[in-house]
């Protein structure tokens, strides 16, 4: 796959194989929920832009779909879903699954 080498460059070495650990994770959610929160304070959640005078957007959500993106480009030649340990892949249904209870 040429076109996905320009975009993600195929590394041979096994640390940038391994998909991330507990800690990254957790440091992307709440960084992803602080900047959510930040720009809700100036565009409130069903108020729209226009961006690029047709485009009907939704600032609060912007920035999630865009970093989801780019690490959707960064999973797939990796292959974390399909070298990523069960348990791990478990845990964070389960977290999300409590904080949602608790909220």
């Amino acid at each position: 796959m040429v076109g996905a080498d320009l975009i993600v460059p195929q590394h041979s070495g096994k640390r940038c194989r391994e998909p991330h650990l507990h800690l990254a994770i957790a440091t992307y959610a709440l960084l992803l929920a602080a900047a959510t929160f930040t720009i809700n304070i100036g565009h409130p959640q069903n108020r729209l832009i226009a961006f690029l005078r047709f485009i009907q957007m939704e600032p609060a959500h912007i920035l999630q779909y865009a970093t989801l993106f780019v690490i959707g480009l960064l999973v797939g030649p990796r292959r974390w879903l399909e070298t990523t340990p069960i348990r791990r892949g478990l845990t964070w249904p389960a977290v999300g699954g409590e904080l949602g209870i608790l909220m």
